[in-house]
C-alpha cells in the first residue's frame, strides 16, 4: 500500500480501511485490464466457438457487483488532508 511504518501506526482503524479499499479497487481495476485482454485473445484466436466475455475468465467483486444503492459516509477534509500527508513522506 506504499505507506512508511512509522505513518501506518498513526492511522485510526476508519483511514486504514479507506486506504486498503482504495488500493484493493485498484488492484481489481488493473486485473480487470488483464482479463480482458485475456477474454480478447481467446475471441481472436479463432479456435474457440464460445464467445468469451471478461466475466467469463475472472470474477472481481469492486467491478462486476457494484453496491448500487448503498450509501456511503464521506470523511472528514481534515482526514483527508491528513491521509495525504502520509503519502507524500
Amino acid at each position: 500500500m506504499d505507506i512508511p511504518y512509522g505513518n501506518m501506526l498513526d492511522l485510526t482503524w476508519m483511514e486504514f480501511d479507506y486506504i486498503s479499499r482504495g488500493y484493493e479497487q485498484r488492484m481489481q481495476r488493473s486485473w480487470d485490464f488483464v482479463r480482458n485482454i485475456m477474454a480478447t485473445q481467446f475471441n481472436s484466436s479463432g479456435f474457440s466457438k464460445k464467445k468469451w466475455k471478461a466475466r467469463d475468465i475472472m470474477t472481481l467483486p469492486y467491478i462486476d457487483e457494484p453496491d448500487i444503492g448503498k450509501t456511503v459516509e464521506r470523511m472528514s477534509e481534515e482526514t483527508f488532508e491528513r491521509m495525504k500527508s502520509y503519502l507524500k513522506n
